[in-house]
């Protein structure tokens, strides 16, 4: 990035489009352990929360966060996802990847039989749309559950 731009000289809608570029390039993360997922998706939902959520980590070719995002909220022990509502936003952020997520206010991360077909699904969706899903976890307040790291993927 060039050292001296000249503001003057650019349209709102230009300078809104550099400031957003510039914002985009030097906040993206890497992420590479489900650790480290859990603590972010833990961190965009709270603690003690009393229903479930789907989060959404999209991710660029090279595996930095783009963005996250809660795409569902379900009850106390049910969650309706749809692939539509994952992968719309994926193709708007021009995402290479992404790593979906939910937490189970039981405490319990073992993934339901529900939690297996759904990702199966969403994997299978992706693999049409060649957005590959890298994992799924599943989070607690203080506990997770990586499908990769568990070989389920």
């Amino acid at each position: 990035m060039s050292s001296s731009v000249n503001f003057k000289g650019m349209s709102k809608k230009e300078l809104v489009a550099f400031l957003e570029e510039l914002h985009c390039c030097e906040k993206k993360e890497r992420v590479s352990v489900s650790k480290e997922v859990a603590s972010i998706f833990h961190s965009k939902i709270g603690f003690k929360c009393k229903q479930e959520h789907f989060l959404v980590m999209y991710l660029d070719g090279g595996n930095k966060v783009i963005e996250t995002r809660i795409v569902f909220m379900g009850t106390v022990n049910r969650l309706m996802v749809h692939p539509r509502e994952v992968f719309a936003p994926a193709f708007e952020m021009r995402a290479a990847s992404l790593i979906i997520g939910h937490n189970h206010p039981s405490g319990n991360i073992e993934p339901s039989t529900e939690d297996v077909l759904m990702t199966k699904r969403l994997k299978e969706a992706g693999e049409i749309l060649g957005i590959e899903i890298l994992d799924h976890v599943i989070f607690t307040d203080t506990n997770h559950y990586s499908f990769q790291g568990n070989g389920k993927f």
